[in-house]
């Protein structure tokens, strides 16, 4: 009887430690999710400021473009 009582005893605790193991790994891929996620907000953040800091500059090639277009068309 006690070999039974210690072996069910034993047999909880082992699903006990499991059950902390498996909360522990979803507690860290929550984690690394949100990390990722603050990642990806950063990294679009980034991109956002550098299009709008070579925005002007594509401007003015373009309108650089257009005038020796310009020039092309009424030379030709």
């Amino acid at each position: 009887m006690r070999t039974r009582k210690m072996t069910h005893l034993s047999a909880r605790w082992q699903i006990l430690k499991l059950m902390e193991m498996r909360n522990a790994v979803n507690s860290e891929r929550v984690h690394s999710r949100q990390n990722l996620r603050h990642h990806h907000l950063l990294v679009e953040e980034e991109a956002e400021l550098a299009v709008e800091d070579a925005a002007p500059a594509l401007l003015l090639v373009v309108d650089q473009l257009c005038k020796a277009r310009s020039i092309t068309e009424m030379v030709q």
